[in-house]
């Protein structure tokens, strides 16, 4: 795997990106154990990330909700750069290259899948991004949010997950994957696609798991809601557990707080 392609997945927000990693890679994205990557802060900016960038409605509200995954465990936090996320807008990893997909007609939402709230702002000023983790869980967390400049695109993407959910909610992949001497493994899986139950409102909810029966196994939480001219994002994606009810109670309390920060911030 190309190096810029590694950074691109680092940060990528959306959670069908693990997907790049897993069959690029042979396993789910981890947070370097760095300075970058310090204790959740009540800063904008994560500390250690040397980030000068003005404070914005949506960095506030991340730090906001970055606050809270704090309180709930998730300590270790970092903050996307300007620079990485005018790369994730300009040049997002693919997800599906090198996949064959059964049925076919889920290639393409699949494929559309991989988006993140920073591409439905005018720049990657009006957006932020940052990781959260435990040290001791394998689940990363992310949350990002962006100013909705681009309705339409907004919307295309609640109906892409809308269609993976009525449409695709069980498909077949096949891929490829590092085997025990190096060489590359074919191989075949099942991606399941589900609408999780959640307490708290939200505008799509999404629950994958890819490859359930292998030790390359994977699976993700994504929440989004708008508030006003925002929209918000939290996902978890770890290789097990998180469809347990902890992870999506982590997320709805993580995405309910971002949300009034961001309700907050408009009505000054």
């Amino acid at each position: 795997m190309a190096a810029d392609r590694e950074k691109r997945g680092a940060y990528a927000a959306a959670a069908v990106v693990a997907l790049a990693l897993l069959t690029a890679c042979g396993g789910p994205a981890e947070m370097p154990d760095d300075a970058a990557h310090a204790p959740a802060s009540d800063s904008p900016a994560a500390e250690g990330t040397n980030d000068d960038r003005a404070v914005t409605t949506p960095r506030v509200a991340v730090a906001a909700g970055v606050l809270q995954a704090a309180g709930l465990g998730f300590e270790l936090s970092s903050e996307a750069t300007s620079a990485q996320l005018e790369q994730l807008r300009e040049d997002p990893a693919d997800p599906m290259d090198g996949v064959v997909v059964a049925p076919s007609s889920c290639a393409g939402p699949l494929e559309q899948m991989n988006w993140s709230p920073t591409l439905v702002a005018d720049s990657a000023e009006e957006a932020a991004l940052t990781q959260f983790r435990n040290e001791n869980v394998a689940a990363i967390g992310s949350l990002e949010v962006a100013r909705i400049d681009d309705r339409e695109g907004l919307d295309a993407h609640y109906a892409t997950v809308r269609t993976l959910l009525d449409e695709c909610s069980t498909v077949t992949l096949n891929l490829q994957r590092p085997g025990d001497d190096g060489a590359v493994v074919p191989t075949s899986g099942p991606l399941k696609h589900s609408e999780p139950e959640t307490g708290y409102e939200t505008d799509s909810a999404v629950f994958w798991s890819l490859l359930p029966n292998h030790d390359q196994q994977q699976q993700s939480l994504v929440l989004i809601r708008e508030a006003g001219d925002y929209v918000a994002m939290v996902s978890f994606t770890g290789p097990e557990n998180i469809s347990d009810p902890e992870f999506t109670q982590m997320a709805e309390s993580v995405l309910e707080i971002t949300v009034l920060e961001l309700e907050a911030q408009q009505e000054r």
